[in-house]
């Protein structure tokens, strides 16, 4: 019972920081909604306490969306349809020096938005950001200056380069932390079950045929696994339960 409790004092410790720092992120989008077609917008919020890194994001508004004549959505095929069923796409990464390097660590994200789903799309829109950033986070929680007890996974080194292009990315040791921790963020804002959310964000891989329909059950399986044992008060469909 102490375990739990710990955990869920964990768990809405960085929830709660990711909404924060969602809510900055979506203020920018609001905020340049009307802007000229093609045109980058950029923006970046600077965080020392408790956590010290950088977001950094880049807006830009298009009419049609085609991830090979960008470099921000390059071999990023299965965010077409994102755009087509939402009205935008989101790709995020983070950059995590060494814990003597002089750089701070950052959160880079890139939003391409139809200008036709505004504002229809922001609520949607918002969940995925707070998805990306809640994931992104977890990897600053897990090695660097950031690096916290609980979150630190020492993965191989060569681990990352075999699963390119594989649906056994999605179950890397250093991974599935970080998209469970997402998706399950916002599973609570969406007020669905993790599962759903799931489902929601692998099917474009499947629809691309990135992954086939056997490995998205490998991947949900081993998912939904990891979220029962850290995250004891999700919610699941009765599928998984």
């Amino acid at each position: 019972m102490i375990k739990r409790f710990v955990q869920f004092i964990t768990e809405s410790k960085y929830d709660s920081l990711t909404s924060i720092f969602a809510k900055d992120v979506f203020g920018f989008v609001k905020k340049t909604a009307g802007a000229k077609l093609n045109k980058e917008l950029s923006n970046q919020f600077e965080y020392i306490d408790p956590l010290e890194f950088t977001i950094l994001i880049k807006i830009v508004r298009v009419d049609e969306f085609n991830p090979s004549e960008s470099k921000d959505f390059s071999g990023l095929p299965w965010e077409v349809i994102n755009f087509e069923n939402k009205g935008f796409a989101i790709n995020a990464d983070a950059y995590i020096p060494n814990e003597t390097a002089t750089e701070e660590p950052e959160i880079e994200i890139v939003v391409y938005i139809s200008p036709d789903a505004e504002p229809q799309c922001y609520a949607d829109l918002n969940y995925k950001l707070i998805d990306n950033i809640r994931h992104e986070l977890e990897h600053l929680l897990q090695k660097g200056i950031n690096k916290r007890h609980g979150h630190i996974v020492n993965a191989p080194k060569n681990a990352r380069s075999k699963a390119e292009n594989s649906y056994k990315y999605f179950l890397l040791l250093d991974e599935v932390p970080a998209m469970v921790a997402g998706m399950y963020a916002a599973a609570k804002k969406k007020r669905i079950t993790l599962d759903q959310a799931f489902a929601e964000y692998l099917s474009p891989f499947v629809e691309t045929a990135i992954i086939s329909e056997l490995e998205f059950d490998r991947v949900m399986t081993g998912w939904v696994n990891f979220a029962k044992k850290v995250y004891p008060a999700a919610k699941f469909s009765n599928k998984y339960q």
